[in-house]
């Protein structure tokens, strides 16, 4: 081993002294005048001299080799910092020469300016493919790179011609402003959609599914003909998914042909498609992966909606799947997780599905946590919820909650069908499979208003407005709120006050004071009083309330001074109105699903201090149904009866008056009912009076459709009948006024505008055969 160590370190002594010998022959042969004895960098000011520094190779204390300071110079050119760079030389005062370096920085960029000249592209967008920052150098080749990835955002629009530029400002101290334009140009529109390889389908039931559509003489309107990447790909799954739900699952899809006509304003779409056989449900299988079954096997076959022989149907085996999946959500196991096993049979055409069911263990909520509510407490959060703290999981329960706190008109509302809207409701994990946490998210929306406001209507005739409310007051879920009208047809004021939980109990608790004063078509009404009522709910969508009124009326005729015997026109009404209401809309305001169902029995007494004594029952039903393309079918029934007690006549302003736009469309306000002949004085001739009926029969439907959807204007066709039947004529459900009709709506930003056109479909002599009236206001 001394030995070897010996002999290495002679060996590295040798080597040791070779280099310097050779290094030394070198340096004797080098030109003294050429030798590089300094590197000066001049013109730094941003850049790090280090990392200029490191690129250069060139040595000193050797002989410049020019070649070597050409590669050093694309070097630092490369690090992309620089507009030019020279190279100086002059003699050294110690021989040799000195190089300086003469650098020029690219400027900084201290700002990005965006020019849109439209909208098919948004800032905000284009914002997210641009990689240029604010305080980078200035790099023109990025630039252009960047203008090429935002021309790619506008031919996924269809809009093929659009240009983008730029420009480059100086600000200053060699900082400069970039400045990206972009001109959007015409939009492409699509001239033929053509599906070709379709055998079993039509090219109408495929194109009815896709959102490229080609272009009409209404495109301006449907949007028909516009092209946008994004959609376009979407038609694709689409169609495939459409395929699927007739049981064809081999369909293939093929790549679309796009082709561009030569001045780039139209375009054909060719999309391929390979159909495949026609496939059977086949044998049907439930299997549990995991523990025990909780239920009834044979009650998960009854959830199933693909039937072994029937055609199959993609949809229906995703709807199964999820219909499984929440038996067992619903009974705890958050976790279920239910998978398809799939077995195709090519010779009997038959698709075979196993569900197989992975229940997990049972999941219980560990925590419930609110966010976002700055304003709303907690509490009126909580009171909503359907499951606590503790409870086993339940999807249904969760559902349920989102839906009552939705209900609560303190939220952001839905975009979208489907869109929950300001209220979300996540699972969060513990790191414990037993327990999950639920997390609330909300997004509250502004509560409080103040609205002065004026318009004009043909069944108001001049309007004018002023209402304050606050809804939430100080985050408590209570509601404050006065309102004042002054219009051609009534003058009224009323404070109101809503206390959903009372005392922190299920009785929800309200009182109004009011003083209108309304005119009818053949009198006046003037109504001074209030009310107060207690509810309680009893269920989510069942509740029942208890109304007293008191309120002191007077009815006075407009076109005779005689008062009418068999009517009491004046007097004090105390009366008690029981109402058992159902309610299942998505949506107070705009609902498009549900029902909404009320029966109300009212009872005016002596006994309760009344000088106008009648009882009352009146049933409305509301029926919302949503149908393709965002149509809405609504139906209304109401029918009602009032008499009065003891004998009595029932008094003129408690009568029920029909006819105009809340009750049967395309007749004169309060037309249609009983009429009674008044002399008038004093020439004596007889004027009838409409005094309305005792009973009342009304049927309501129509079809709501968008119209434009942006601008919130829909478009409506409706079909109305009722009927007013006095004292002495019986009630027939036969016996309606009909009319049918059009209109639409606009919700704009002073409310909910209505413009609708009546036609009575058998007009007496005397009535108009068509009738407009415009109103603010929601339908029913």
């Amino acid at each position: 081993m001394t030995i070897a160590l010996g002999l290495t370190a002679s060996v590295l002594a040798t080597f040791t002294l070779g280099l310097v010998a050779s290094s030394a022959a070198r340096a004797e042969d080098d030109d003294p005048d050429r030798i590089v004895r300094s590197i000066e960098i001049v013109g730094l000011s941003r850049i790090d001299r280090q990392a200029v520094r490191s690129k250069i190779y060139t040595q000193l204390g050797r002989e410049l080799d020019r070649s070597r300071l050409s590669e050093d110079i694309k070097r630092i050119y490369a690090l992309g910092f620089f507009d030019d760079i020279q190279v100086a030389e002059k003699p050294h005062p110690d021989g040799g020469i000195a190089i300086t370096l003469l650098l020029v920085e690219r400027p900084t960029i201290v700002a990005i300016d965006y020019e849109l000249d439209g909208d098919a592209v948004k800032k905000d967008e284009i914002e997210k493919v641009v990689d240029l920052k604010p305080l980078e150098i200035l790099d023109e080749a990025r630039i252009r790179a960047n203008l090429e990835k935002i021309e790619d955002l506008y031919t996924e629009e269809g809009h093929f011609l659009a240009s983008t530029t730029y420009k480059v400002e100086s600000a200053g101290d060699n900082q400069v402003r970039v400045r990206l334009i972009m001109k959007e140009g015409s939009k492409v529109e699509v001239r033929k959609v053509e599906i070709v390889g379709n055998e079993h389908l039509t090219s109408e039931e495929i194109e009815s599914v896709m959102a490229t559509r080609e272009g009409g003489w209404l495109s301006f309107l449907t949007k028909s003909g516009d092209f946008k990447k994004e959609l376009f790909e979407q038609d694709l799954q689409r169609i495939q998914y459409l395929y699927l739900t007739k049981g064809y699952v081999q369909i293939q899809v093929g790549e679309p042909s796009v082709a561009l006509a030569p001045d780039k304003r139209s375009m054909e779409v060719i999309i391929p498609v390979t159909e495949g056989p026609r496939f059977k449900v086949g044998a049907l299988e439930i299997e549990m992966v995991d523990g025990d079954w909780l239920v009834q096997k044979s009650s998960l076959y009854e959830k199933l909606n693909l039937k072994s022989g029937e055609w199959f149907d993609y949809a229906a085996m995703q709807a199964d799947t999820a219909a499984i999946a929440s038996v067992y959500r619903d009974r705890g196991f958050a976790n279920a997780n239910v998978g398809t096993d799939h077995k195709i049979n090519p010779d009997t055409l038959t698709f075979g599905v196993t569900f197989r069911i992975q229940k997990g263990d049972p999941v219980r909520i560990r925590r419930i946590e609110i966010r976002g509510n700055k304003d709303t407490r907690d509490k009126v959060i909580r009171r909503e919820m359907k499951i606590d703290e503790g409870d086993l999981y339940s999807g249904d329960l969760i559902r349920r909650s989102q839906r009552r706190i939705m209900a609560l008109g303190f939220f952001q509302p839905p975009s979208r069908p489907g869109d929950s809207g300001g209220v979300q409701i996540d699972t969060r994990p513990t790191g414990d499979p037993r327990t999950i946490d639920l997390v609330v998210t909300i997004k509250e929306k502004q509560t409080g208003t103040f609205q002065i406001g004026a318009g004009f209507s043909s069944y108001e005739s001049f309007l004018l407005t002023a209402q304050i409310s606050k809804e939430n007051i100080f985050g408590r879920g209570q509601t404050l709120s006065a309102q004042a009208t002054l219009s051609g047809i009534r003058q009224l004021g009323s404070i109101s006050f809503y206390e959903p939980y009372f005392l922190d109990s299920e009785i929800t608790f309200a009182f109004d004071l009011f003083n209108f004063n309304e005119s009818f078509t053949d009198f006046n009404r003037l109504r001074q009083g209030g009310n107060i009522s207690f509810g309680y709910r009893l269920t989510d969508d069942l509740s029942l309330s208890l109304t007293y009124t008191l309120e002191s009326v007077d009815a006075q005729l407009t076109r005779s001074s005689i008062d009418i015997q068999k009517l009491r026109q004046t007097g004090l009404t105390s009366s008690l109105r029981g109402t058992l209401s159902y309610d299942t809309r998505d949506n107070r305001l705009f609902p498009t699903a549900g029902q909404y169902t009320t029966l109300s029995l009212e009872y005016a007494s002596k006994v309760l201090g009344s000088e106008n004594e009648f009882w009352r029952v009146i049933g409305r039903t509301r029926w919302y149904f949503p149908l393709f393309w965002d149509f809405v079918l609504r139906l209304n029934g109401t029918v009602g009866v009032v008499e009065g007690v003891d004998g009595q006549t029932v008094p003129l302003f408690e009568r029920f008056f029909v006819g105009g736009i809340f009750t049967v469309r395309g007749f004169e306000r309060n037309s249609i009912g009983e009429r009674l002949y008044l002399t008038s004085i004093p020439d004596g001739d007889l004027s009838p009076i409409n005094i309305g009926g005792n009973k009342q029969f009304i049927l309501n439907a129509e079809v709501e459709f968008p119209i434009f959807k942006e601008a919130g204007i829909r478009g409506v066709v409706f079909l109305d009948a009722g009927n007013a039947w006095g004292d002495d004529q019986g009630f027939d459900p036969f016996d309606l006024r009909t009319s049918a009709g059009f209109g639409f709506r606009w919700n704009s930003p002073v409310g909910p505008l209505r413009f609708e056109w009546g036609f009575p479909l058998a007009p007496r002599p005397g009535e108009d055969s068509s009738v407009f009236e415009f109103t603010i206001g929601n339908s029913f």
